[in-house]
């Protein structure tokens, strides 16, 4: 019964310090953090072929938009087909996301990719034009 009590006892005061340490850390921090804090951040994602919903890469590109939704973020996510000239100047991060091994990205969109100086994260497929670009 003694090994039971003298259990629980140091149980409780491990479970109490590291309560105390949680509370020093955050009041030492000024409280807790919000995403609202920081920025609004533009996110473009564009998928391969068109903006339909059952498409595999467009299934692909909502989940990366709720992973996106878990920051300050708005989203716009459309196929590459409905991509315009220039668009991706509007948004703050752009990804691509392309799904078959030999799908080839639209011209005005790989330019863009190419000329920008903003970050585009290329997820899966679309590599093989790279070569035959040109900006």
């Amino acid at each position: 019964m003694d090994f039971i009590k003298t259990r629980v006892i140091k149980n409780f005061l491990r479970a109490f310090r590291f309560g105390i340490i949680i509370s020093v850390m955050i009041i030492s921090t000024g409280g807790f953090s919000y995403a609202q804090e920081w920025p609004l951040k533009k996110i473009l994602i564009v998928v391969e072929g068109n903006t339909d919903l059952k498409s595999f890469s467009f299934a692909d590109g909502r989940q990366l938009e709720q992973l996106m939704g878990h920051f300050n973020t708005t989203t716009t996510l459309i196929g590459v087909n409905q991509y315009t000239n220039n668009e991706l100047n509007n948004y703050d991060f752009i990804f691509y996301i392309g799904y078959k091994l030999r799908n080839k990205v639209p011209d005005v969109f790989l330019n863009d990719v190419l000329a920008t100086k903003k970050p585009v994260t290329w997820l899966y497929t679309g590599f093989l034009n790279f070569p035959e670009a040109t900006i």
